[in-house]
């Protein structure tokens, strides 16, 4: 069996879990396939995809590790077009949304990375079987997504779609305080909004803005951007 995820903070997770159950093998992808070119076929070139393309060659299980965030959703679209030709088995294990512990106290994640290991279970929906036309489906999905190969991709009424790098703009000037603030505020203010975006990608959206003037600059601090005091434009 082959664990598959998107999300480095699962893959600890999982390893961890998985040392209770000897056999399974755990492979992260650390490509943020929700921004950038992916039509690089570099993609695909790292040791652990090679070696994970071969052990699904000869029919060997894979589970993909899927949640609702862009980085989740687009690692299960790109799984299924890497691996729809697989002989074995391919499963989907998606996140659901909270779970009630034996003490009663209900437990919300938005994304795997926020699931620790003891709790991947009792988050864990049951895994869906990837039949071939789920495969076709959903390897078609990552096609066209890769002919549009749009500087990002985000999530709209429960889909992947293409976007422009500019999309989440509009949060990040919301999401700025009326008084300045310390850059890395207004940056854990938006990883706050549980999309699943990691905080280097809110960080290099607040730079755009500044350099485009919609932010400006209060206080540099050299090196230290997170320390850096900014303002609304």
């Amino acid at each position: 069996m082959i664990e598959l995820c998107f999300n480095s903070s699962l893959k600890g997770a999982l390893t961890e879990a998985r040392r209770f159950h000897p056999g399974a093998t755990v492979v992260g992808v650390d490509a943020p396939l929700f921004r950038g070119d992916i039509t690089d076929p570099g993609l695909t070139a790292g040791p652990a995809l090679i070696s994970l393309q071969k052990r699904a060659a000869r029919g060997e299980a894979v589970r993909i590790w899927t949640d609702r965030t862009p980085a989740g959703a687009c690692g299960l679209l790109f799984a299924s077009h890497l691996l729809r030709d697989a002989p074995g088995p391919l499963w989907a294990v998606p996140l659901t949304k909270c779970y009630h512990r034996p003490d009663g106290v209900k437990v919300v994640a938005a994304h795997w990375g926020e699931v620790a290991p003891k709790e991947l279970e009792a988050f864990a929906d049951p895994p869906v079987l990837l039949d071939q036309t789920a495969r076709r489906d959903l390897a078609q999905q990552w096609a066209n997504l890769q002919q549009e190969n749009a500087p990002l991709r985000v999530m709209e009424n429960g889909a992947v779609h293409s976007a422009e790098i500019t999309h989440y703009d509009g949060l990040v000037l919301s999401a700025c305080p009326d008084h300045p603030c310390r850059a890395a505020e207004l940056i854990g203010r938006l990883v706050s909004q549980q999309l699943g975006i990691d905080d280097w990608f809110w960080a290099e959206r607040v730079q755009a803005l500044l350099e485009a003037g919609a932010l400006r600059l209060v206080e540099p601090r050299e090196d230290k951007f997170y320390e850096a005091v900014i303002a609304r434009g």
